[in-house]
C-alpha cells in the first residue's frame, strides 16, 4: 500500500509541474500576442491619423506626435542640440528588423540630432529629399 501512495504522489507532483509549465507557456504566448497586436493596432492608427508637428525658434525645438486628440510633446533647448542631420544610413539585413520595429513604434525618423548624448529621431514616413528641405528650414529658424 505504501508503494501505491508514493507512485500517486510522484505522478501528482509531475502533473503539477507540467501543468505549471503549460500555463506559463500559454500566459507568455497570450502576452506576446497582445503586445504584437497592440503594436500593430498602434501602427495602423498612426498610418491613418498620426502626425508629427515640429515647432522651431531660436530658443527651442519641439516635436509633437499626435494621434487624434492624444499628444506626446518633447521639447529640446536649441543650445543643447548638436549634429542636426539627415539620416543617410541605409538599413542592412542585420539592422532592418530592428529599424522596422522602431518605425512601427514611432521611434525612428529620417532627421536625427544629438541631445545630452542621446540620439533623437523624427520625420517618420518622409523621403531623404523632404528631410533635407525640412532640415534647412529648421536650421534657418534655429539660426544655425
Amino acid at each position: 500500500m505504501g508503494g501505491v501512495l508514493s507512485v500517486l504522489a510522484y505522478s501528482t507532483s509531475s502533473f503539477n509541474t507540467g501543468f505549471f509549465v503549460f500555463v506559463s507557456f500559454i500566459s507568455f504566448l497570450i502576452a506576446f500576442m497582445l503586445f504584437i497586436g497592440g503594436s500593430g493596432i498602434y501602427w495602423i492608427i498612426w498610418k491613418l491619423a498620426g502626425k508629427e508637428i515640429i515647432e522651431v525658434n531660436n530658443q527651442a525645438l519641439a516635436i509633437t506626435k499626435q494621434i487624434f486628440k492624444w499628444k506626446r510633446k518633447s521639447e529640446f533647448s536649441t543650445s543643447l542640440v548638436e549634429n542636426l542631420r539627415v539620416n543617410t544610413i541605409k538599413p542592412n539585413r542585420f539592422t532592418a528588423p530592428y529599424r522596422a520595429i522602431q518605425s512601427m513604434l514611432g521611434h525612428d525618423g529620417i532627421i536625427n540630432f544629438s541631445y545630452n548624448r542621446k540620439s533623437i529621431r523624427f520625420g517618420l514616413d518622409i523621403s531623404e529629399d523632404e528631410g533635407s528641405q525640412i532640415l534647412s528650414l529648421i536650421k534657418s529658424r534655429m539660426n544655425l
